[in-house]
């Protein structure tokens, strides 16, 4: 059951990709069918090979071959499943004349069965231990790569920038501390301001690629504020002080600080 709800949610991210035209069949034919919002029906007399709906109520009156999953769905089943039913969800309703052969796992779901309904394997309400500690595993070691990554960038950007404008990073560092209040106030007007030139920018085909820039530029001052900061704060760690003349490129200040701001963004909040 876990590698096949493993399987659903690719299925899923993979189905994301297809052309609207495609997402949502309305035909007769037995196959694979998906529907992102609004509503499916399986009639009586029709066969579906295997059903996912996200956003969407479902109801199932006919056949279907394989596995259901339902996301954000109410679903009503008056007719047969041969594999698992999975929703996550909304609600989930058994009518009289509804035979699953396969398991019923829901999650966040409101289900009422039958009495006269048929399942012959196993009802719970969780998505299976070992299947979420494996996609928490994923979570972790992704959230740990991405982390390494950026740190590994501020710190070369770090040290780029102190080798090349080593007295322009002490004036900023100095500035951040010195007069608080204005550096605050300019970073935001610069922000606001590129921000919204970028969005008017957008409402032009011709100007997509300026908007673009200017969102470009935002980023590399974000980047250059963050490397100013962490050097102030190094600056305090190592106890140098602000000074161009003693120290003309900060290297040691810059690394220490920015370390110190990416070790704490390893702290859970």
């Amino acid at each position: 059951m876990k590698r096949r709800t493993l399987a659903l949610f690719v299925l899923i991210f993979i189905a994301a990709l297809l052309p609207s035209s495609v997402m949502a069949q309305d035909d007769d034919t037995t196959g694979f069918r998906l529907q992102i919002t609004g509503s499916v029906t399986v009639a009586e007399d029709e066969v579906v090979g295997f059903l996912t709906a996200i956003d969407a109520d479902v109801i199932i009156d006919g056949r279907v071959a394989g596995h259901v999953l339902v996301i954000s769905g109410n679903t009503t089943i008056n007719g047969r499943i041969e594999g698992d039913v999975l929703a996550i969800g909304g609600m989930l309703r058994f009518g009289p004349d509804a035979v699953v052969t396969g398991d019923v796992v829901y999650n966040d779901t409101t289900i009422t069965t039958d009495s006269g309904a048929d399942i012959q394997g196993t009802i719970r309400e969780d998505l299976g231990i070992e299947f979420s500690q494996d996609f928490a595993r994923f979570i972790a070691w992704i959230s740990l790569a991405n982390w390494a990554g950026t740190t590994f960038l501020a710190l070369m950007a770090g040290v780029v920038f102190a080798g090349i404008g080593g007295r322009q990073l002490w004036g900023s560092a100095a500035a951040m501390t010195g007069k608080p209040v204005q550096s605050i106030l300019l970073i935001l007007l610069v922000t606001v301001i590129l921000l919204t030139l970028a969005t008017l920018l957008f409402f032009s085909i011709f100007g997509i690629p300026v908007g673009m820039v200017l969102l470009l530029v935002l980023a590399v001052i974000w980047m250059l504020g963050y490397i100013v900061a962490g050097t102030r704060i190094g600056a305090a760690l190592t106890r140098r002080s602000v000074d161009t003349a003693s120290d003309p490129h900060p290297y040691l200040p810059a690394l220490v600080g920015i370390t110190a701001i990416q070790m704490v963004a390893l702290v859970p909040v």
